[in-house]
């Protein structure tokens, strides 16, 4: 595409050069190169840049969830199935890896990949997952303080303040760590936001959580399978434990993924909390 910059002062000197030799030389030096323009502004060098076409890179597949297996999860009318995926790069848009749902009918997956094509462009590790298999656990959450009614909102914000060091407070144990279908949203750095569809302006339901940790090293949500390890960065079985999926959004967070199940296309919104 064609384009204009500033002459360099490294070749100003150029320009006092005859002509023909200037425009030689300047094509010697300066890739793309076509030509001079002089206005009352001044001077500049005109050129031609090539641009490429993005590479085309398979998404990652985060998670394959089944509503027999699932009760929190709410499927479109006529599907049973849902196939998360996203893009293992940072995108300046986009609050995390850009996620993207797939809603489909279990019956209709007859000839699935024996292994998911790799990404070819891979800039944040931390988006690659490690193979694992869920065991779904259902548990009872209560909302952010900020959705209670007012007067209740403000006797556990009173009571959490109140806390001393190694006590559980309501924010600890309200809603569950590690990953989630369902549940209530966390809002630890923003306070609570309006989360609502582009489409029908409607209030969006949390449909997926991807968590950084399972545990947060505190024994508040630590699994029973996992009771007997104790916090060590420095212990393999612990790490493991601690980051199962080897995800890590943000700065250590949770990447929670909204949608809208009124509009035809279930629009989704997503943020890291």
């Amino acid at each position: 595409m064609p384009t204009e910059t500033s002459v360099p002062a490294e070749v100003a000197a150029l320009l006092k050069t005859p002509r023909v030799e200037m425009t030689a030389l300047l094509r010697e030096r300066i890739p793309g190169f076509t030509g001079i323009r002089t206005t009352e502004a001044g001077t500049v060098l005109l050129g031609s840049e090539a641009v490429t076409e993005p590479i085309p890179s398979p998404l990652v597949p985060v998670a394959q969830l089944r509503a027999a297996d699932i009760p929190d999860l709410h499927c479109p009318v006529g599907t049973d199935l849902l196939q998360v995926l996203w893009c293992p790069n940072r995108h300046h848009d986009s609050a995390g890896p850009p996620v993207q749902l797939r809603w489909r009918v279990s019956s209709t997956v007859v000839d699935p990949l024996p292994a998911p094509p790799p990404p070819t462009v891979v800039r944040a590790e931390q988006y690659l997952l490690r193979s694992c298999v869920l065991h779904p656990e259902q548990v009872t959450e209560y909302p952010w303080w900020q959705e209670l009614p007012a007067e209740l909102g403000r006797r556990v914000r009173d009571f959490d303040d109140n806390c001393q060091l190694g006590e559980h407070d309501y924010s600890s144990v309200s809603r569950a760590r590690g990953w989630k279908v369902g549940g209530y949203a966390t809002w630890a750095l923003t306070d609570l936001l309006p989360m609502d569809c582009p489409g029908c302006h409607r209030s969006m339901d949390l449909l997926l959580t991807v968590d950084s940790s399972e545990s947060e090293g505190s024994s508040a949500w630590l699994p029973v399978e996992d009771s007997h390890l104790r916090p060590s960065r420095t212990d393999p079985e612990w790490m493991a434990a601690y980051q199962p999926t080897g995800v890590s959004v943000g700065r250590e967070g949770r990447l929670q993924v909204f949608v809208c199940m009124t509009c035809p296309d279930t629009p989704t919104r997503q943020i890291i909390q």
